[in-house]
């Protein structure tokens, strides 16, 4: 391939160029590339060394069967608390019925309330046989 300001074939001359740098640079440092990759060797090896031989802390027998216990409580509170959810679900909603009746009876309260209390207002404007029906029909005597 020509090209026009480095001439023919310079893709094979920076290919063989940047080859013979890199291989000179290795043949000059040989020795501490050598030392370089035998450190770094051994650093992986005692890495994976110690993770390997440290003993991995072990929970004593009794511990773990409190453990064991504590957690096989724990899932029975977890079932009692879903239990008691759902009965206070429940509960939630007979309140609601009983606040709405309760409503209920005090509108009607309030009803008769009003018609007895028209009733009574009434009785000042009786006459006097209009007050001595009345009270004879209230009192039943």
């Amino acid at each position: 391939m020509y090209n026009k300001y480095y001439g023919a074939n310079s893709q094979q001359k920076d290919t063989s160029s940047v080859s013979s740098k890199i291989s000179a640079f290795f043949k000059k440092n040989k020795q501490i590339l050598t030392i370089a990759g035998i450190v770094l060797i051994s650093l992986v090896a005692l890495r994976y060394g110690i993770l390997i031989f440290t003993p991995k802390p072990e929970v004593p027998a009794e511990v773990k069967a409190q453990l064991d216990i504590l957690n096989w409580t724990t899932a029975q509170y977890e079932v009692d608390q879903k239990r008691y959810d759902s009965l206070l679900a429940e509960q939630a909603k007979i309140c609601v019925e009983l606040d709405q009746k309760l409503s209920a009876i005090k509108e009607k309260v309030t009803i008769v309330r009003e018609y007895y209390h028209i009733k009574s207002t009434a009785v000042d404007k009786y006459t006097p046989t209009q007050v001595d029906s009345f009270l004879k029909s209230r009192y039943k005597y």
